[in-house]
């Protein structure tokens, strides 16, 4: 998990659309909490 993050930040400074690929990243560690909190 903490690898794909570190991948996915490194997506992140590579790419051009730096602005909507953190949103993605946000969504993406919200939607992470949320699983964790219904459990």
């Amino acid at each position: 998990m903490y690898f794909s993050i570190q991948n996915k930040i490194k997506e992140i400074f590579q790419g051009e659309k730096v602005e909507t690929s953190y949103l993605n990243l946000l969504k993406m560690a919200i939607n992470h909490l949320a699983l964790f909190i219904h459990r």
